[in-house]
């Protein structure tokens, strides 16, 4: 089973500082979210690609879950509980406290099944893509997105939401199929989107919340749009 734990920095921590606070014996990891929430009909839980970003005093949190089941001598199944978001209240600290800390709610699914159903792709499974989320200049929040038609064909897409949180809809654009780990990014009034497909990195703009999408074929500093036939430095693999 795995859980998802945050610490917590200070901004305006330099390098030393912050190295120093993380190696400190007081570091501590607060649990955000425990397998238990994700455990139901003897099922061990596990979230991955945990992603945050955030918009004034909340941070929010998305990531994947999957369940296991938990039976001793027989191959475990895996389910795929779909995606589950929490939310973040940063408060000052007290008299007592050195630094802020943060409240975290319960976890709630982004995603319900009219929004599922309503998107043309036909999708049947959504997965956590890691990465960062975004706040947008006009003040949306949006996550990277993996998800999953009938046929086992995996695309890359992104979540957002226009309401602080309290909505969430799919992209209406999605990439071809099998191009996966999208990182998104804003530059200049655009979406960006990096995937890593079958033949090699692609990167998609937006200008309308991925409702229509154009392949970015300029250049961009750490990007290889195309493969290439030389042996190149992998450390410069956008990730």
């Amino acid at each position: 089973s795995s859980d998802v734990v945050a610490g917590y920095l200070d901004a305006k921590w330099n390098w030393s500082t912050l190295v120093g606070k993380v190696n400190s014996s007081t570091w501590k990891a607060h649990s955000v979210l425990s397998t238990t929430d994700a455990t139901k009909n003897n099922l061990v839980g596990v979230f991955y690609n945990p992603t945050t970003t955030t918009k004034g005093n909340k941070v929010f949190l998305l990531a994947g879950s999957l369940g296991e089941l938990n039976r001793s001598g027989v191959q475990r199944k895996r389910e795929n509980l779909g995606l589950k978001l929490v939310v973040g209240d940063v408060r000052e600290p007290t008299g007592s406290e050195p630094s802020g800390r943060i409240d975290w709610a319960e976890p709630t699914s982004p995603l319900n099944e009219s929004t599922k159903t309503a998107h043309q792709g036909n999708l049947t499974e959504f997965l956590a893509a890691g990465g960062s989320g975004v706040l947008t200049e006009d003040g949306t929040l949006v996550f990277p997105l993996m998800a999953e038609n009938g046929n086992g064909d995996v695309y890359s897409m992104m979540i957002y939401s226009t309401d602080n949180g309290s909505n969430w809809a799919l992209s209406e654009y999605m990439t071809f199929a099998k191009c996966y780990n999208p990182r998104i990014t804003e530059w200049e009034g655009s979406l960006l989107m990096i995937v890593d497909c079958e033949n090699g990195q692609r990167v998609y703009e937006s200008r309308d919340k991925g409702r229509t999408w154009t392949e970015a074929f300029g250049k961009l500093l750490g990007v290889w749009a195309k493969p290439r036939l030389v042996f190149w430095d992998v450390s410069l693999h956008l990730d």
